[in-house]
C-alpha cells in the first residue's frame, strides 16, 4: 500500500469506529451484519485491511449513514498529482474517483 492509501484506510477505519460506537454496536455485531469476523472489523478500523466498494456500502447501510459521511475526503488524503494505483479493484477505484470528483486514472 502506498502512503496515500494507508492514510485513506486509516481515516476510513477511524470513521467506521466512530459511527459504530455512536450506534452502540460492538465490532462483533457489525461483523455479523456485514458478514465479517470481529478480527476483520478490528483490522479495518485500524486501517490495516482495505475495503471494497460493496463493503463500504454495506457499512453505510447498517450504520445508517451515507458514503460521504463514512469515507474521508479523498482530496485531503490523495495529493492532486497522485493517481489511483493500478492494483486497486475497479469498483473501489470508481468510488475513489467519484469521491474526489476526478476522472484521473
Amino acid at each position: 500500500m502506498v502512503d496515500s492509501e494507508r492514510q485513506f484506510y486509516g481515516e476510513l477505519g477511524r470513521s467506521l469506529r466512530r459511527f459504530r460506537t455512536e450506534r452502540g454496536l460492538t465490532q462483533e455485531a457489525v461483523g455479523d451484519l456485514v458478514g465479517l469476523t470481529r478480527t476483520s472489523i478490528t483490522n479495518i478500523e485500524s486501517g490495516n485491511q482495505p475495503v471494497s466498494a460493496w463493503l463500504l456500502c454495506q457499512f453505510a447501510r447498517h450504520l445508517k449513514c451515507n458514503l460521504e459521511e463514512l469515507t474521508p475526503q479523498v482530496s485531503e488524503v490523495v495529493p492532486a498529482n497522485d493517481s489511483i494505483p493500478p492494483d486497486v479493484p475497479p469498483l473501489t477505484a470508481e468510488v475513489l474517483r467519484r469521491l474526489v470528483g476526478s476522472d484521473r486514472p
